[in-house]
This record gives C-alpha cells, sequence and structure tokens, in this order.
C-alpha cells in the first residue's frame, strides 16, 4: 500500500485545480494557486520582477496545491528577508514533512 505521507502534492481541502497567481497588495505578497515543479520557476521568473524592497509579508493561504517546489520557493523568498505569514495546513505539512519551519520565524509562535 502507498503510504499518503509520500503522495505527490498536496491540494488545500475543497480546492480545484487552479492557476498560479501572485498578488502584491500594500506591503503583502499573496500566493495562490499551484505551487509545483510544473510552476515553480515561472513564478521565481515573475517575482524576480516585481519590488520586493516594501514587502513585510508573504500570505501563502491563496495556494490550493504544493509539493516540495513550494517548499523551495518560500526558501527563496526567505533568503529575501520577505517573511512567511499565513499558510494552509497542506502547506504546513509540506513544511513540517521536510523539517524547515525553523528557517521561518513568524511560523515558531504560530
Amino acid at each position: 500500500r502507498p503510504n499518503p505521507v509520500f503522495k505527490r502534492g498536496c491540494r488545500a481541502e475543497g480546492a480545484m485545480k487552479s492557476e498560479k497567481a501572485l498578488s502584491l497588495l500594500g506591503d503583502t505578497l499573496y500566493i495562490s494557486g499551484d505551487v509545483s515543479f510544473d510552476s515553480a520557476a515561472g513564478l521565481i521568473r515573475q517575482l524576480d520582477k516585481l519590488p520586493l524592497n516594501d514587502v513585510r509579508r508573504l500570505d501563502c493561504n491563496g495556494i490550493a496545491h504544493s509539493d516540495s517546489a513550494a517548499v523551495g520557493l518560500l526558501l527563496y523568498l526567505q533568503r529575501r528577508a520577505i517573511p512567511l505569514q499565513g499558510v494552509n495546513p497542506p502547506l504546513q505539512g509540506l513544511l513540517n514533512l521536510y523539517d524547515v519551519t525553523g528557517f521561518f520565524p513568524a511560523l515558531q509562535s504560530e
């Protein structure tokens, strides 16, 4: 029997497959849709074009589907000193699985 922890990616409960989206509203960067191997490189290219100097928080509650590429994307943003706030349970599960929550100080208090 396959181990359910190692299924291919995680989808937020009730989420339908959706397009990736980045939104910069005020000082918050929102990521929504699917963040996977298929979309992560394109998201990084889009991020590199955005004015991220004034971003104070990252909200990932809108991510519908994620896999380990989403974890890599979040670590990429963390290196740019954009604090992660707002994570849905499937993405939190991946962060726990890969034991990287220590890289995101805001998650330590949640």
